[in-house]
C-alpha cells in the first residue's frame, strides 16, 4: 500500500507540472486507457488541454467503420492544430 500511495504521488507531481496544451483522444470502451484515466489527464496541467471521446469505441477513439484514423486526423487533429496554432503560437498583434 505504500509503494501505491507513493507511484500515486509521483503521478500527480508530473501531472501537475507545466506542460503545453493537449490533445486527448480515446474511446470509452479502450481496453488499453481506461477513460478515467483520459479525464485525468485532461484536467491536469497548466495550460488548457483538450479532449475528443468517442462513446462508442475503443483505443484511440478508433471504429472498424466511420471514425477511422483518416478520419479522426482530417476531422479532429488537422481542426484542433489549427485552432492551437491560431490561438496560441501566433504571436497577437
Amino acid at each position: 500500500m505504500k509503494l501505491l500511495r507513493l507511484l500515486i504521488n509521483k503521478v500527480q507531481d508530473v501531472l501537475n507540472k507545466p506542460s503545453v496544451p493537449m490533445l486527448i483522444i480515446g474511446g470509452t470502451n479502450d481496453t488499453q486507457v481506461h477513460i478515467s484515466d483520459l479525464e485525468l489527464v485532461t484536467r491536469s496541467g497548466t495550460n488548457p488541454n483538450y479532449s475528443w471521446v468517442n462513446p462508442k469505441a475503443g483505443h484511440l477513439g478508433r471504429e472498424a467503420r466511420g471514425w477511422t484514423d483518416p478520419v479522426i486526423f482530417e476531422k479532429v487533429i488537422i481542426h484542433w492544430e489549427v485552432d492551437l496554432f491560431k490561438n496560441y503560437l501566433v504571436p497577437k498583434k
